[in-house]
């Protein structure tokens, strides 16, 4: 029963990312005026 119950759930979980880079929607760069919010992030 424990094992029906965990493969349901594993299912249903994403799997965890394999890198840390992702893509911000354009929505989400720019402030309520529409000027640039997130210009450039380097941290390497």
């Amino acid at each position: 029963m424990k094992a029906a119950f965990s493969r349901k759930r594993h299912k249903c979980i994403p799997n965890i990312p394999q890198s840390l880079d992702f893509i911000i929607p354009h929505m989400y760069t720019l402030t309520r005026g529409f000027e640039r919010f997130l210009l450039n992030d380097k941290t390497t």
